[in-house]
Order: C-alpha cells, then structure tokens, then sequence
C-alpha cells in the first residue's frame, strides 16, 4: 500500500506541474475585501497582507494524497519563502483542484483541510501550519518535529520523485523550445495563410463588437447620470423649501417667546440652596436658545416656569437639539453635559446642515441621529457604556468594520 501511495502521488505530482496554464492574473490583494472561514477561536485559516503588482501563475491541475511541502513547492513562485513548522505538517496528505491561482489553491486547501496559510505579498513570505484538530489527527512517527523553513529542505519526498519532477519539466522545456523553432513563416502553407487572415477578421469584428457594446454601456451610464443629476436637484429643492418653511416657523415661535416674555413680569425670584439668586426672565431664554439639550415639553413656557431645573440624567426623556455643525460636536454637546465620555474612534466628519430635533433618551436621540447616515458611503455605528468611568461611555466608529471594538479603560481613567 505504502508504494502504490508512493506511485500515486508521484504522477499527481508529475501532472501537477505539468497542468500549469502559463496565464497570469495581477495580484492586487486588500485584506478587507476577502470572505474568510474561521476557525472556532476566530481565525482564519487564509490570510493575506501586503500589496503586490506581481503576476500570479494560474495552474490547471487535479491531485490527490499529495505532501503538503509538495504542493506548496508546485505552486509557489519561484523567489518566495515558505515557512512550515514540523516535518509532520510538510508531509501531510492533501487534495488540490486546479483552475486557479496559486494564492487560491492554497487558500482552498486551508479551509478545507483546516490549516493555517498566511500569505505576506510585501516579504513574500508563505507560513504553513496545522489547525490543533489537525496536528491531533497525525500519526505519531519517527521523525521529530524540528521546523522546516525553507522548501528545498523539506524531508520525506524521495529521490524517485526529484527525478520524475526534474525529467519533466526538461521534457517540458525542450517541448517548447521545439515548437518555438518550428513556427517560422518557411513552413507556413497557403491554408495557414487564409487561416491566420480569417483569424484577424473575426478578431477585427470582436474588437468592433466590444466597442460598439461599450459605446452603449457609456450611453446608458450618462442617461443614469443625468437621471441621478435631476432626481438630486429636485432633493436639494424640496430640501431649500423645507429650510425657508423652518425658517419662518423659527421666527414665528421666537416673536412669540419674546411677546410671552414681555407679558411677564420683568424679574423671577428662585430660591436656591442656602443662598437666594435672581434670574431675569431675558437670561432664561437666552440660555434656553443655547441649550443642546431641554425637556421632553421643549417650550419656553414650561421652560421658564420651572422647566430649567428638570435634572435630565441618560434614560430621561428629553428633547435634544442638533444645531448646524459636525456630527461628532453634536454628540459632545449633548454627551458631556450628562456626564458621559466621549471616544470618537474614526477619522470620517459627517456634518448636520440644518437645526433638527429629537425626542427620547441621550441612547434613542443619537441612534435616531446616526441612522440618518446610513444611506452614505462612510456610515457609523454608535455604542453605549453607561457604567463604564465615571458616569458613562459613548464609542464612535465605522459601521464597516467586522468586529467591535471594547472601549478604552485606560483611556478613561486618566
């Protein structure tokens, strides 16, 4: 069994290298933008990092019951380092499906051998291990585990198969050495000829196909465009009424407010604790046209009549008001009265262009606030720790990152 097993991946091996389609792919590779499997810890069994412009060999080619380092020494480039721990780990036995780049048969064979493959494109650097359930799946042999780090001292591949796999891709080479000397125009006949010139004619109509397709593909991305350019006009038109129709309702409640004040009595007497102070009531409304934050009955009736004193704490219904400027100014004026902390863990700046108003808690507002946000390119997610520090904690971040941060304790507690 063990020489049949030994045949066996010979020839896969053999037609390994021997399937290798010599097309290119470039690399351009962004962590952020791969769908990754993990493991029940988190990790992901394929990573990558690094930017690279090289191309990368596309190999058609089927195997099974192949030598990891074997593989790994089939389908990486040429100029790159592969790391792998133990000898136990190079010589397991795994199965390779073609078609591909060499980046993604190794990430296949990851996920679905349950193996850790990191590939770095800037140190060009290929590390391979063992998942836990994986190592504890190895037959106890002989050999001891001492680390392998580069693939031409992996251990267990015979001398019989560093014959076959030099012999073939000799063969290999002379094959298209022999071919490249033989397509000289000497040789060519006249039906080549006509064939090479039908050739260029149906190249010749496929390249006024492509174009023609995409002159039709740019003249329906500028209809959308100026679709796109029309449906925006009408918002910022309907959104210019909105501000003229605010506008004038503002200036209706503030002749109002200022009519209520002068029908009040020029002074109010509050009693405060263990002194008495006077308030104007022309003082009251001008820190009423400050606040960020007022009660759930937002008038200035109610606010003059005692409203100033209501103790607004994070569950308390209130109203919360957003003047013109930055998101995250918004956030820290109505956060910080409240006592809570503030940790803006994002570069992106949204900004609130016209007063608005919300009702609920200090939670409810803000969420309400950021959902506004959604529909853009960089939206955010808000988080809320009301026992973390002192009285409580907000986090600010992308809405796109995959996994939530905690909140910075040290942070807080300086």
């Amino acid at each position: 069994m063990r020489l049949s097993l030994a045949a066996t991946t010979i020839s896969l091996a053999l037609a390994l290298s021997a399937g290798q389609l010599h097309a290119s792919a470039l690399v351009l590779t962004d962590t952020s933008e791969q769908l990754y499997r993990y493991d029940d810890s988190g990790n992901p069994y394929f990573s990558e990092a690094g930017i690279s412009g090289e191309e990368a060999t596309v190999h058609m080619m089927a195997g099974e019951a192949m030598p990891l380092g074997l593989v790994a020494e089939l389908v990486v480039p040429d100029g790159w380092h592969i790391n792998i721990p133990t000898k136990k780990v190079a010589n397991m036995l795994v199965s390779v499906n073609g078609g591909k780049t060499w980046s993604h048969i190794l990430r296949e064979i990851a996920e679905k051998e349950k193996m850790y493959i990191g590939v770095d494109w800037t140190s060009k650097v290929v590390a391979i291990d063992a998942s836990d359930s994986r190592k504890a799946q190895l037959v106890t042999g002989s050999t001891s585990d001492v680390a392998v780090n580069t693939i031409d001292r992996l251990p267990n591949y015979s001398e019989t198969e560093t014959k076959y796999k030099r012999a073939h891709r000799d063969n290999e080479a002379r094959v298209i050495d022999s071919l490249q000397n033989s397509n000289n125009a000497s040789v060519l006949s006249y039906a080549d000829t006509l064939q090479r010139q039908k050739a260029e004619r149906d190249q010749a109509s496929r390249e006024l196909a492509a174009k023609q397709e995409l002159l039709a593909k740019t003249n329906q991305a500028a209809r959308a465009s100026v679709e796109e350019s029309e449906l925006k006009l009408g918002e910022l038109t309907e959104q210019n009424m909105f501000a003229i129709n605010e506008k004038a309702r503002l200036e209706r409640e503030l002749e109002a407010a200022r009519l209520q004040i002068d029908n009040l009595s020029g002074r109010l007497r509050v009693v405060g604790e263990g002194e008495d102070e006077e308030l104007v009531a022309e003082d009251l409304f001008a820190q009423y046209e400050r606040a960020d934050v007022l009660p759930f009955n937002a008038s200035f009736d109610y606010y003059i009549k005692g409203g100033y004193m209501d103790n607004i704490e994070y569950k308390t219904p209130a109203t919360y008001i957003a003047k013109p400027n930055s998101l995250e100014t918004i956030i820290r004026a109505w956060a910080e009265p409240l006592g809570f902390a503030v940790q803006w863990k994002t570069p992106v700046r949204h900004i609130v262009p016209q007063k608005l108003q919300f009702k609920g808690d200090l939670r409810e507002a803000s969420t309400e606030l950021f959902s506004l946000f959604l529909p853009s390119d960089r939206p955010l997610n808000i988080y809320f720790y009301p026992d973390v520090g002192e009285s409580g904690l907000i986090v600010v971040e992308d809405l796109n990152n995959q996994e939530r941060s905690t909140p910075s304790l040290n942070w807080i507690n300086q």
